[in-house]
């Protein structure tokens, strides 16, 4: 029964895409029609005909008046799902000049780094003699073996621009922030799209392939019994081994860190020395427990200590999810970049506000080398090392504020205009429409990579044209579904809420 209420709801989607595009397309021709028919000439010839008739079509008008609020209210009803205005919300390449556009280069080169981490982590799962790779034991292999905690960087910019946006507001409407209203939106922001692939993986995926590895269920239980630990943004607290989706760990942090941002960002914005204490105590707090709970468990720091060197593949990713459990997808450890995002914000905001002039060539060369010198130890602290527990857990410890600190300056000194030819690149404007299905992408990348090796025969062999076929296949597949979802999911959705607050925001004006 659940499975045809799940279509039913696709279905519902899909007819309100086809009946939104026929209205705007209908309309479009009727306003053609009425640009068509009305020179002067025509409405002189018209009065000489008949004369008087003006005032007749001024009565008729002021008859159907009382109509048109509710045609217009309809209108806009199915406007949201219509496919021609959503794919140029979509594929706008305006940015009107905003110094913080380089965002969205930021933040698709690091959605396809991540894509990129998982095809290879698949790949490696599905090769043979993958412990007698030699390029997990060289100093660049680092680079892939670090790779999973460039997930640092989405808290990163999402503290960032969370505090920013907070500041923005805060100063516009004299401390007035409409807190269910500041909730709701990143509700209706997140909530639709996931639960959506949430449905698709418990009802839906069985259908869409066959293999060897192919799952025999029909509807996914696992995912059927926990879907209120979804819904409430809870189940990351549960072991990977009880997750539908093990991905969305991600989702799930994100909104715990939302949930609390008020409790450090009304404080920084009020009293300054207060919101600062909080957020120091709290990121040390953060990097107390890593070190703590490493300690505790005999963690390990993903999957860095994998190598020829060191231990075996299969070992490195039994080890890497109870690391996964107990800090990886955890918001006690992830709560240094976010709150880093929030001190980064402030700064800027005031910076501007403040109209401050631009760095000095020493300060910026300084900056840039602490930068590198904090990422390059986040990268190869444990590299050629016999290492103990104590470095793990040290490491462990800090190394999410380190890479924070040293993205941070790249974050700042882009969108404050200070990075030259990097700030250009970053803020090219095609990055844009990439940066707006990068939510889709995140969510459905594992499926089609899952799926990629679900269908597979036998396994792969460690040459370099099966993963330049996989990669293709998964980031052109990625990228396509994520638009269409977007086209067809995301954005009607955000742009019916967009269009019931600004309509209850009128009338409480006119009130």
């Amino acid at each position: 029964m659940r499975i045809f209420s799940f279509r039913y709801v696709i279905l519902a989607f899909l007819g309100l895409s086809v009946i939104g595009t026929l209205i705007t397309f209908y309309n479009y021709l009727c306003n053609g029609r009425k640009e068509t028919n009305s020179p002067n000439s025509v409405q002189n010839k018209n009065y000489d005909i008949r004369k008087g008739s003006n005032k007749e079509d001024a009565k008729k008008s002021s008859d159907t008046t009382s109509d048109s609020g509710s045609s217009k209210a309809s209108e806009s009803f199915f406007n949201c799902f219509c496919i021609v205005t959503n794919l140029r919300k979509i594929l706008q390449t305006s940015t009107n000049e905003d110094p913080l556009s380089c965002l969205f280069g930021m933040r698709s080169l690091s959605t396809m780094w991540v894509i990129f981490c998982h095809c290879i982590a698949f790949y490696c799962g599905a090769l043979k003699g993958v412990d007698n790779i030699e390029i997990f034991n060289k100093w660049y292999g680092q680079f892939l073996l670090n790779a999973h905690s460039v997930i640092t960087a989405f808290f990163l910019l999402g503290g960032f621009l969370n505090a920013f946006l907070f500041l923005s507001y805060y100063e516009k409407t004299n401390g007035k922030i409409p807190y269910v209203l500041y909730y709701l939106n990143r509700v209706i922001r997140i909530s639709p799209l996931y639960m959506l692939v949430y449905g698709f993986s418990t009802y839906l995926y069985s259908y869409t392939g066959s293999g060897p590895l192919w799952p025999r269920y029909t509807i996914n239980t696992l995912c059927r019994d926990t879907w209120w630990q979804n819904l409430f943004y809870i189940t990351n607290l549960w072991s990977v081994y009880n997750q539908c989706l093990p991905w969305g760990w991600y989702v799930m942090v994100d909104m715990q860190l939302y949930i609390i941002s008020p409790l450090f960002l009304v404080p920084l914005i009020k009293w300054p020395k207060l919101g600062y204490s909080l957020i120091i105590t709290a990121i040390l707090g953060g990097s107390l427990a890593s070190y703590i709970l490493t300690l505790q468990y005999n963690l390990g720091s993903g999957i860095s200590s994998f190598g020829p060197k060191n231990q075996g593949f299969y070992s490195t990713v039994s080890q890497f999810w109870e690391y996964f459990d107990k800090l990886y997808a955890q918001p006690y450890t992830r709560i240094s970049p976010y709150l880093i995002g929030f001190l980064l914000a402030h700064y800027v905001y005031k910076r501007r506000m403040n109209k401050t002039a631009k760095e000095s060539k020493l300060t910026l060369l300084c900056g840039w080398i602490i930068s590198t010198v904090l990422m390059g130890i986040f990268v190869f602290a444990l590299y050629g090392r016999d290492v103990t527990t104590w470095d793990i857990a040290v490491y462990n410890g800090v190394k999410e504020i380190f890479f924070s600190c040293g993205f941070g300056w790249i974050v700042y000194v882009c969108v404050t205009g200070q990075a030259g030819i990097l700030n250009t690149f970053l803020s090219w404007k095609y990055f844009a429409p990439l940066s707006r299905i990068c939510f889709s992408a995140y969510l459905i990348n594992f499926i089609i990579i899952i799926r990629y090796y679900f269908q597979a025969d036998k396994l792969e062999t460690p040459i370099l044209l099966p993963l330049v076929y996989q990669m293709a296949h998964v980031f052109s597949l990625t990228f396509l579904f994520s638009f269409l979802i977007s086209l067809i999911f995301e954005f009607p959705v955000a742009r019916l809420f967009t269009s019931c607050v600004k309509s209850k925001t009128k009338m409480e004006k006119k009130d």
